[in-house]
């Protein structure tokens, strides 16, 4: 870990799961704020890589939620496929095994994110020991949705699908209504202008989102956004495997060409992850 510009490592005994470390470091600096600079406003953002994989949990959770398994939805291992893309609609059902796969793996997030629970009681719990729940705004959300079965494709992201797109956001703070529910299309663009919000800074020109305090506070605007641009654009390994295959290359006879590209890439191709996208998602009536 880069601990104030010097590196540290850690090993891999209990007291060593990154989740508890943070949590521990987070106790310390919210006791050492409090202390030192009582009249501080401090920030924290705490990012826990669980649950992505490989997902190790703790070892006190290793064996927990055993019959714990991928919600079957709708959209899992989606039988008609008619109205779907081409690199989509003809991909197969999935098999008995792929699915037993991703039961484990999803027992295994499961089991991760008990230390992110814990993590979160932790946290709650000092800021009250310390007086400051009361005074404290508290977002938790994450960075990206995650499909697993759905539409018949395996664990992953990086599609336009609400799998992947939609996230959580629970906010708790001193002007938040207990148990409010707001239906309007927010965004994580939408952060930065709410934290500046909160410290009653003006947002720099160059952030896009909106504040999200009206709604907070319950005086929510009159026009809202009713969609969200959806783009992904970069140049990643699947991207660049995708870039490979579909260049021709002379081949060993001049006179035709070749397809530059392993089979690996080729599915990664097929799979869907290796376009661009760029899409509008639309709130409805």
């Amino acid at each position: 870990m880069n601990e104030n510009g010097k590196s540290r490592k850690y090993g891999n005994a209990t007291q060593d799961y990154l989740v508890d470390v943070l949590s521990e470091k987070v106790k310390a600096f919210i006791k050492d704020t409090v202390k030192y600079f009582p009249r501080q406003p401090f920030f924290i953002h705490l990012a826990p890589y669980i649950p992505h994989g490989p997902a190790t949990p703790r070892v006190r959770d290793g064996d927990s939620l055993p019959d714990a398994r991928m919600p079957r939805t709708a959209a899992f291992n989606e039988k008609d496929m008619s109205d779907k893309l081409v690199w989509l609609k003809n991909k197969p059902e999935l098999t008995a095994e792929q699915i037993a796969d991703m039961d484990a793996a999803y027992r295994r997030r499961l089991r991760s994110m008990q230390a992110v629970e814990d993590m979160v009681k932790s946290l709650i719990d000092t800021l009250q020991a310390q007086g400051r729940l009361e005074n404290t705004y508290i977002f938790f959300t994450s960075d990206n949705g995650f499909h697993m079965g759905q539409h018949r494709l395996p664990m992953g992201k990086n599609t336009a699908f609400e799998e992947d797109i939609h996230v959580p956001l629970v906010v708790r703070g001193p002007v938040v209504p207990a148990g409010r529910t707001v239906k309007a299309m927010t965004g994580n663009v939408d952060f930065a202008p709410t934290f500046a919000a909160i410290a009653r800074l003006p947002a720099p020109p160059y952030v896009d989102g909106r504040s999200l305090m009206p709604f907070l506070n319950g005086t929510p605007p009159k026009r809202w956004r009713r969609v969200f641009l959806l783009q992904r654009k970069q140049e990643d390994a699947v991207t660049a495997a995708a870039r490979k295959v579909l260049e021709p290359r002379p081949s060993r006879n001049s006179r035709t060409s070749g397809v530059r590209g392993s089979r690996a890439q080729l599915r990664g191709v097929a799979h869907g992850g290796g376009f661009d996208l760029c899409g509008v998602r639309h709130r409805g009536a």
